[in-house]
């Protein structure tokens, strides 16, 4: 099974980020695990599709908000 999400802790507080490698630094609270697997699935397709990292990072802060998400990572 591939792993879709990496678990890490800064000061006793969970981090969670992609496993995808053009995404990894991005790092989400252990609140945001849904999010993260949002863009997990996000950065594979866009893989497939020639979409660069660049693209998806901009892509992804407007799907949040399409979403009505009020996370940090769709302002």
């Amino acid at each position: 099974m591939k792993e879709i999400l990496n678990f890490h802790y800064n000061k006793g507080v969970q981090e969670v980020s992609p496993a995808h490698t053009a995404i990894r630094h991005w790092v989400f609270t252990e609140e945001e695990h849904a999010e993260a697997t949002l863009a997990q699935a996000m950065a594979v397709v866009a893989e497939k599709n020639g979409v660069s990292a660049n693209d998806l990072t901009h892509l992804f802060p407007a799907v949040l908000r399409m979403l009505k998400s009020e996370i940090e990572w769709s302002k």
